[in-house]
C-alpha cells in the first residue's frame, strides 16, 4: 500500500515541475481530495508539503513568484511566519519539538500562500476559471468514493494510508472521511468549493458545473456532520444573494450588528447559539460553546505565545495528548499553539480579503464574469470562517484557505493598479494580458 503512495507521489512531483505553468495547479487540486495532507512520505514531510517544496522552488527559478511587503496581505503573512516562529520562545520539549512543530506550521500556511500566488500570479477570469475547474472535476469522483463508503462502511482510500480505513459513526449515522482527517474536514471541501462549482456552471460549462454542484452537496451529506451543513447553508444563502450584490457591505454590516445586539440581550454569550444547532443528530455544540467560554476565561494562560497545558478547560480531553482537550475551533487552536497576535493576524487577513472583495464589486462592473468570480470566493471565504468554528484546519484544508488568501492578495494588487491608473472599469482578464 506504502507503495502506491510512493508512486503517486513520485508522479504528483514531476507533473508538478514538467506540466506548462498555466497547469501547475492540477498536481496540488488532485492532492486535496484524493491523497490527503496526512499522510507522510519521507519524514514529516506529506505529499502536499512536498507539492510545496518543489512548486515554490520551481517558481523562484523561473523568477515568477512575486512577493512584496507593500502588498499588505504578504506584509502580514510575512509578520504571521515569524511570529509562529518567535512564539516557540518557553515552550519545553515534550511530545514534539517546538520549533519544528511552529515550523512546520510556517510551511504549511506561508508555503500554501506562496504556491497560489506563484501560479495564479494575475487575477485573471481564465486563470481562475481553471482553478475552479479543477477543483471541480476533483470533488466528482472524491463525492463517489465518500457516498460508497458511507454506504459500505469501508474507506477506499485506506490503501494510500488514510487515517481510518473503516468510516465512524455516531448517533446511528455513518460519517464518511475519505482522504481528510476528520468526517467535519471532508465535509468542509465539499461546502466550501461548492460556490467555485457555481461559477464553472455560470462560464458555460453547464454539465460539468451541474455534476460538481451535485458532488459537493453529497460530500456533506456524506460527512454526516453539523458544521458542514452550516457552511453549505452559508454558502446556498450567498449564492441566492447574489442578486444584491450592491448591498454586500450592507448586509455584512447588518449581520455583525445582529451579532452584537443578540450578544446585548442574550443571557449567554452569542457564540452559545452553536450549542441550539443540531442538524444530524449528536452534535457537540454544546461543547464548541463552552470551549470558547473556557479560552476566554483562562486568555492569561496564553494570551502571548500560547500555552502547552489546556486539558484543566474542560470535562474531556483528546487521545492525541495528555495535556490538551479537544480544539473543535481553529482560531482557538492558533492561539493555544502561539497566541493571540497569531488569530488577530489570522483574523486581519480575512477582514482584507473581505475588504478587497467588496472593492472589486464597487469596482467591476455588474453582473460580469469577473464580479460574479469574487462573490463566489467571497462565499467561499464566508463558508470557511463558519466552518472553522467547529473544526480545526490540521490536514490539508489549510491549502484551501491560504490559496484564497493568495487570490485576494492579487486582486488587490490588480485593483489598486486600475484605480492608480484611472481604468476601474477595464476587465481584469484584459489587463492581466496587456501587462504580460
Amino acid at each position: 500500500m506504502q507503495s502506491i503512495l510512493y508512486f503517486i507521489c513520485a508522479v504528483l512531483l514531476v507533473l508538478q515541475l514538467v506540466l506548462p505553468k498555466k497547469y501547475a495547479m492540477l498536481p496540488m487540486a488532485f492532492a486535496i481530495f484524493h491523497v490527503g495532507g496526512n499522510l507522510e512520505v519521507i519524514g514529516d514531510f506529506t505529499v502536499i508539503r512536498l507539492l510545496i517544496l518543489v512548486g515554490v522552488g520551481r517558481a523562484i527559478v523561473s523568477g515568477s513568484l512575486r512577493f512584496s511587503l507593500s502588498n499588505p496581505f504578504d506584509r502580514i503573512m510575512a509578520i504571521l511566519a515569524a511570529w509562529l516562529v518567535i512564539s516557540s520562545i518557553g515552550h519545553p520539549d515534550s511530545l514534539t519539538n517546538p520549533y519544528v512543530y511552529r515550523l512546520g506550521l510556517v510551511w504549511n500556511y506561508l508555503g500554501s500562500y506562496l504556491y497560489a500566488k506563484a501560479y495564479l500570479p494575475a487575477f485573471n477570469r481564465e486563470s481562475l476559471l481553471r482553478y475552479c475547474l479543477l477543483l471541480s472535476v476533483f470533488a466528482i469522483p472524491f463525492s463517489a468514493a465518500l457516498l460508497a463508503e458511507k454506504k459500505t462502511q469501508k474507506n477506499s482510500y485506506s490503501m494510500l494510508g488514510a487515517r481510518s480505513a473503516t468510516a465512524g459513526s455516531r448517533e446511528g449515522k455513518v460519517r464518511a472521511q475519505g482522504t481528510f482527517g476528520h468526517p467535519i474536514l471532508a465535509g468542509t471541501v465539499g461546502a466550501t468549493t461548492l460556490p467555485l462549482a457555481f461559477f464553472i456552471f455560470r462560464r458555460g460549462r453547464k454539465k460539468i458545473g451541474l455534476l460538481a454542484i451535485a458532488a459537493c452537496v453529497a460530500i456533506v451529506i456524506a460527512s454526516a456532520s453539523s458544521g458542514p451543513l452550516a457552511a453549505l447553508a452559508t454558502t446556498m444563502l450567498g449564492i441566492y444573494a447574489w442578486r444584491w450584490q450592491r448591498h454586500a457591505s450592507f448586509m455584512i454590516k447588518a449581520g455583525l450588528a445582529s451579532l452584537v445586539f443578540l450578544q446585548l440581550v442574550m443571557t449567554r454569550d452569542v457564540w452559545h447559539l452553536m450549542s441550539m444547532m443540531d442538524l444530524v443528530g449528536g452534535s457537540t455544540g454544546w461543547h464548541r460553546a463552552r470551549l470558547i467560554d473556557r479560552a476566554v476565561e483562562y486568555l492569561g494562560d496564553w494570551w502571548l505565545f500560547g500555552t502547552d497545558y489546556t486539558r484543566h478547560w474542560m470535562a474531556t480531553g483528546v487521545s492525541w495528548s495528555p495535556n490538551h482537550v479537544d480544539f473543535t475551533n481553529h482560531y482557538i487552536a492558533l492561539g493555544v499553539v502561539s497566541g493571540l497576535p497569531t488569530v488577530i493576524l489570522f483574523a486581519t487577513l480575512i477582514t482584507k480579503s473581505v475588504r478587497t472583495a467588496l472593492l472589486a464589486l464597487r469596482t467591476w462592473a455588474p453582473n460580469s464574469d469577473e464580479s460574479y468570480l469574487i462573490w463566489c470566493l467571497l462565499i467561499s471565504l464566508s463558508a470557511h470562517v463558519i466552518s472553522m468554528f467547529s473544526i480545526d484546519y490540521f490536514d490539508q484544508n489549510y491549502v484551501l484557505m491560504y490559496s484564497l488568501f493568495a487570490i485576494f492578495s492579487n486582486a488587490k494588487e490588480k485593483l489598486t493598479n486600475e484605480l492608480n491608473n484611472g481604468e476601474p472599469s477595464m476587465p481584469i482578464h484584459e489587463i492581466g494580458t496587456r501587462q504580460n
